[in-house]
């Protein structure tokens, strides 16, 4: 794990948010730091700090993790998509099938549309690939 991009939006005032600088901020011991075991655990230790900091700014642990996602919270990408339930259905036309949204949707968000696919077992892929299907 790294440390710095959740100590960045952690602590956006810090100077600057290296794995030394995050433990002195919040009085981790540093000593004998770059080594293997030692680096760990002031991982750990700033990342648990990083974390109640994290709930008490966006409310919840969900919140704090979304501001990470690669497209800052504005777009999911389709790789990353798991099914809201575990009932796929085999007999579904689009199981196991890759599947790309282009254009207009109507009625539902580009989002919504990946999540109702991945929901019964298919695919979804940002853009055409060779697997893609539909």
């Amino acid at each position: 794990m790294d440390v710095l991009g959740i100590a960045e939006k952690a602590l956006p005032g810090l100077k600057d948010h290296k794995l030394k600088s995050v433990s002195e901020h919040f009085g981790v011991d540093t000593t004998r730091h770059h080594r293997a075991i030692r680096d760990c655990n002031m991982t750990n230790e700033c990342f648990r700090h990083c974390k109640e900091i994290g709930i008490q700014k966006f409310g919840n642990i969900d919140a704090f993790i979304k501001i990470f996602s690669k497209y800052d919270g504005r777009k999911v990408m389709a790789k990353d998509m798991q099914a809201d339930n575990h009932a796929s259905n085999e007999k579904h036309p689009l199981f196991n099938r890759v599947c790309v949204f282009t254009g207009t949707i109507e009625g539902m968000t580009r989002e919504q549309a990946k999540q109702a696919v991945v929901n019964v077992g298919g695919k979804c892929e940002d853009g055409v690939t060779k697997k893609t299907i539909i």
